[in-house]
């Protein structure tokens, strides 16, 4: 029963408590392998175990285990720095047996898991449940709607964004068919749809890759009612599913086992057994081309500058021949490339094409506009100047004023001290007039001393009248 498996994972709980890891497995800081040991340490038997890492090192497994009555689907995390975490059950389906589960994950640590789940047994459904870290594994669920026939053998891939694209194997009604559905970041899983369109025979063994963006290849092996042959159908943004077709280049010998990989920008490549006359079998191989991706990122169309010189960067493929307004450019290892244009006066068209190694080729273009500011700086300079030579006629007309102005002034400097040389002379002769005035003044004071004296000496020198001297008549 389930409820043991509920038991075992509390049990360990317990034990790490008690100082009893439950993560056996972590690195051990030195090169090359580790040693190998157990994730896992239910009763039942585990098997079909699957994988997946992001570009940090985090991992996740997933597995089908027994436990006791059915088949169940178990995950464990391993942490870089911790080491492997506590094996979880990830689905809950009592009705049947839940097994073949496969794993991705992407950059960021979020991972899908997809599984057949047996609804007893009248048919298998393809369910999913997705992990995000912080959160832990969300709830289980069925992504394809068709309960009237089984669907086997799921495959999933994820591109950088979380997104998921997952295939699978079912009967459409009149053959075994190959199946896909989408998982979008926000919105869940979609409608699933045939992919394989050619009305041929059945399907089997599908395979899947996405890239970066979210473009995705599926293959699978199909019969033509005599051998089995390698098909493809690609997933693209914006449109969805094209049409399958045959990319075995000899039809006529049977292939099988198809498997593929995709790379960030959208090229793939599929491998598969090729048996050569029943004698034995060969592993042939084919491309899938895209164009090469081109961005020019600096500067952007519609700029307008001053600099008659500027930088033109952007990223591409890496390895790709990169030519700009014929000018051949080197492309870093990252895609990266950055050089500088001259630019003619008026609006310049920047024309970058890149071509890589099997000549698919992609352009890219934007218009920037080149002032030239030379004219309107002399028109500017002919403004100053005339308002320069304005300026320097008030100048030199207000240093003809201030040269009256001083000439003025040494005038007056002048008339003031030919005043000053008057003055000089007029206390002068004041002074002398007072001096005069004094000595006529002080003469004046000698003389009226000298006269009274003289008064004074005249009257003694006078006879005295006598009282018996009568008074003289007076006139008639």
């Amino acid at each position: 029963m389930r409820k043991t498996n509920c038991v075992c994972v509390i049990c360990i709980m317990l034990l790490s408590l008690f100082g009893f890891s439950a993560n056996p497995v972590a690195a051990n800081g030195t090169p090359g392998w580790d040693t190998a040991a157990p994730i896992e340490d239910d009763t039942g038997s585990a098997f079909q175990p699957d994988i997946a890492m992001d570009i940090n090192g985090n991992a996740i497994a997933v597995w089908t285990q027994w436990d006791g009555s059915l088949n169940s689907i178990w995950a464990n995390r391993y942490e870089i720095g911790i080491g492997w975490g506590i094996p979880e059950l990830i689905e809950n389906n009592n009705s049947g047996d839940a097994m073949s589960p496969q794993v991705t994950m992407n950059s960021d640590g979020s991972a899908i898991v997809v599984f057949e789940q047996y609804e007893g047994w009248i048919r298998s459904d393809i369910c999913a449940n997705r992990y995000e870290v912080g959160t832990g594994w969300g709830t289980a669920e069925p992504i394809e709607t068709n309960t009237s026939v089984s669907a086997y053998a799921p495959r999933v891939a994820m591109d950088s964004n979380g997104n998921a694209i997952a295939v699978w194997q079912q009967w459409d009604g009149i053959r075994e068919n190959i199946s896909a559905n989408r998982y979008e970041v926000g919105t869940g899983w979609g409608n699933a749809t045939y992919i394989a369109t050619n009305n041929l025979f059945g399907a089997y063994n599908a395979q899947v890759a996405m890239d970066g963006n979210g473009n995705a290849i599926a293959v699978w092996q199909q019969s033509d009612g005599i051998r089995n042959n390698i098909w493809a159908n690609r997933y693209e943004i914006g449109t969805g599913w094209g049409t399958s077709e045959l990319i075995q280049s000899n039809p006529s010998e049977w292939a099988d086992s198809p498997r593929v990989a995709m790379d960030s920008i959208g090229n793939a490549f599929t491998v598969w057994p090729q048996w050569f006359g029943w004698v034995r079998s060969d592993i042939w191989a084919n491309h899938y081309n895209v164009p090469p991706f081109l961005s020019i990122v600096s500067p952007t169309s519609g700029e307008t500058t001053e600099i008659p010189v500027i930088t033109v960067s952007g990223k591409t493929e890496p390895g790709v021949e990169l030519i700009v307004n014929g000018i051949f450019v080197a492309v870093e290892s990252d895609g990266t490339f950055s050089f500088e244009l001259a630019l003619k006066e008026g609006s310049n068209a920047i024309n970058a094409e890149a071509t890589d190694y099997a000549g698919l080729s992609t352009s890219d273009s934007v218009t920037v506009t080149f002032n030239n500011p030379v004219p309107g700086l002399d028109d500017e300079l002919s403004d100053t100047q005339d308002e320069l030579n304005v300026t320097r006629n008030e100048l030199n007309a207000t240093q003809s004023e201030l040269n009256d102005a001083l000439n003025e002034l040494d005038a007056t400097r002048n008339e003031l001290d030919v005043t000053s040389n008057d003055v000089d002379n007029l206390q002068s002769q004041s002074l002398i007039l007072m001096v005069i005035l004094a000595v006529f003044a002080i003469l004046a004071a000698v003389m009226a001393v000298m006269y009274m004296n003289l008064r004074k000496k005249i009257g003694e020198l006078s006879p005295r009248r006598t009282e018996q001297e009568p008074p003289p008549p007076p006139p008639k």
